[in-house]
């Protein structure tokens, strides 16, 4: 079965792609292409360059939301399964292979637990979204990290948090692209992902979500992000390599323009 790697991006991303690729070519799971599309206002060089028959590089003058990137991703698509990647994130060269193996019998999946890290604070967590705690750190992009605390939210209002924060991030969204014979993603640029969700629920597709026990994915929160997270744990950054292998030192120092 093919698979249909996504990825929307925009300016200023472009320092991302050399790792995004790598992401891609990794990936142990054999029949797989990447679609990019870019509304920069210039095109890609590093993928212009590429001589590569599996990717396809869109690019649009003229700007668009997150949402409609990700609906003429997948309009474009050739695979009968669509696989979110981030431009920015680290996915393990099994991280296909396993989203697979849930969609033999779900229709989307999704990590409902899984690991982050914040290179300008070098602040390594974990973040468990199916459970609920008092006390959380908040990270966000160009701000100080700091510690949350949830013990005046009522347990309504932390229902209605969880559901948001578990279904809510769009980098391990994986799923049928027959979903897309009924549902879209909204025009949006911000929550277009939990939207999806919603109303593929709604629909009654089989969904899932998982915990990352293994290091199927690191998501980076730097200054180009559009969201924060609110994790747990904190993890020695020094757990990085034993849990993602070496290769994500050189992954983190590419990303940031070494």
């Amino acid at each position: 079965m093919k698979i249909s790697i996504i990825t929307p991006t925009s300016a200023n991303r472009q320092i991302h792609f050399p790792g995004l690729y790598h992401c891609f070519k990794s990936q142990t799971y054999p029949d797989c292409e990447l679609l990019v599309l870019d509304d920069s206002p210039s095109s890609s060089e590093f993928f212009l360059n590429l001589s590569d028959p599996t990717v396809k590089y869109l690019q649009v003058k003229q700007g668009m939301t997150i949402g409609e990137k990700r609906n003429r991703l997948v309009q474009a698509a050739a695979g009968e399964i669509i696989v979110h990647f981030d431009d920015d994130d680290y996915y393990a060269p099994n991280y296909v292979e396993i989203m697979m193996n849930y969609l033999k019998e779900y229709d989307f999946v999704t990590l409902g637990g899984w690991y982050a890290y914040a290179p300008r604070h070098d602040f390594f967590c974990y973040w468990d979204t199916t459970q609920s705690s008092k006390y959380l750190f908040d990270v966000k992009p160009k701000l100080e990290v700091r510690a949350l605390s949830l013990e005046e939210v009522s347990p309504e209002e932390e229902h209605v948090w969880l559901e948001s924060v578990l279904w809510g991030y769009g980098f391990s969204y994986s799923y049928r692209k027959s979903i897309f014979d009924k549902i879209t993603f909204d025009s949006v640029d911000f929550g277009e992902d939990i939207k999806f969700v919603e109303k593929v629920k709604e629909a009654n597709y089989k969904t899932i979500h998982f915990l990352d026990q293994e290091g199927l994915v690191l998501h980076i929160i730097h200054d180009r992000n559009t969201s924060g997270i609110f994790p747990q744990f904190s993890l020695p950054s020094f757990l990085l390599a034993q849990i993602f292998g070496l290769e994500i030192i050189g992954f983190l120092w590419a990303s940031q323009g070494g």
